[in-house]
């Protein structure tokens, strides 16, 4: 069950979507096979399609995190690079 916190519902993260399985209203599954994740929109009963936008919404779509998950990477590598120690760098030359 989603949880209150003072002014909030906190949604609950299920895991991997199990076609066989009910969910609550607020559950966020992951799809395997799509690499996205749903959000319920309410009481969804076993053998409700993760397709189906009556009861699921989508939460994340992977493409969009793998493309933000590169660039991060890319500038970390890069300021990294700008600030790595060579000791070779600081050896008085002969």
């Amino acid at each position: 069950m989603a949880t209150y916190i003072g002014k909030r519902v906190v949604p609950i993260v299920c895991g991997n979507w199990d076609i066989n399985h009910p969910y609550e209203m607020l559950s966020i599954v992951f799809d395997p096979a799509t690499k996205h994740s749903y959000i319920s929109r309410k009481e969804v009963p076993t053998g409700t399609a993760i397709t189906n936008t009556e009861y699921w919404s989508l939460w994340t779509v992977a493409l969009e995190t793998v493309a933000l998950a590169a660039e991060a990477a890319a500038e970390i590598q890069a300021s990294l690079k700008a600030v790595r120690y060579d000791p070779q760098e600081l050896e008085p030359s002969a």
